[in-house]
């Protein structure tokens, strides 16, 4: 759509199997990079869109489709959620797993934290629904069923919280649809049937609305 325009919507499919266009029609996630890149994330995988061909009216896009190796996970896995972080690498949110993007010496690197019920430093669970990235650079993961996650990614250790039957002061349900941290640096959790809450991330308490 063009801002000085009247509106002009141009409509992109997937191609039944032709190269170079959407994996698939359902489209749950869009993000852009620090160079201009569209990241499309759709049920079936992964979406790239190079910054040069967000114009076009027959753009190609990258898939991962018929990737092999710790890509092929990506490629056939239900994306939900995508985000930018500061330094330019894309986070994603599977129903899979968590990814992480970045660029290495030019190439494409992708890291993947899964869970592991053994390790309560893991990610609590592999459905991840919605993504933040806060002031301090942690990562915030919701998670569907396994509660809040939050992410140092110079170590590779979460902290987890989650609903505690009879305490006011934690997570109000486990399913987390969305996230968003405000000016003040409170973060609000919007959650699948317990309504909102907001969290001081240094106290870690929660407020709840219903």
């Amino acid at each position: 759509i063009s801002s000085t325009a009247p509106a002009s919507f141009h409509r992109f499919f997937s191609g039944s199997g032709q190269a170079q266009t959407l994996t698939d029609d359902h489209i749950r996630a869009l993000a852009v990079d620090s160079t201009g890149n569209l990241w499309v994330g759709t049920d079936r995988g992964l979406n790239l869109l190079p910054a040069d061909q967000t114009g076009s009216l027959h753009p190609r896009f990258t898939s991962f489709a018929h990737a092999a190796g710790e890509w092929k996970r990506l490629a056939c896995d239900t994306v939900r959620t995508l985000r930018v972080d500061r330094s330019g690498a894309l986070w994603i949110g599977a129903v899979h797993g968590l990814h992480h993007l970045r660029q290495d010496n030019g190439a494409l690197r992708l890291q993947t934290f899964l869970s592991d019920p053994l390790d309560p430093h893991r990610l609590s669970n592999n459905n991840v629904c919605a993504l933040w990235e806060d002031e301090e650079g942690f990562i915030w993961v919701g998670t569907d069923g396994g509660g809040l996650n939050r992410l140092n990614p110079a170590v590779g250790r979460f902290d987890v919280w989650r609903n505690i039957p009879r305490d006011p002061h934690s997570l109000s349900h486990n399913e987390i649809r969305s996230l968003f941290q405000d000016r003040s640096g409170l973060l609000w959790v919007g959650t699948y049937g317990g309504g909102a809450s907001k969290v001081n991330v240094h106290r870690k308490q929660f407020t709840h609305y219903r």
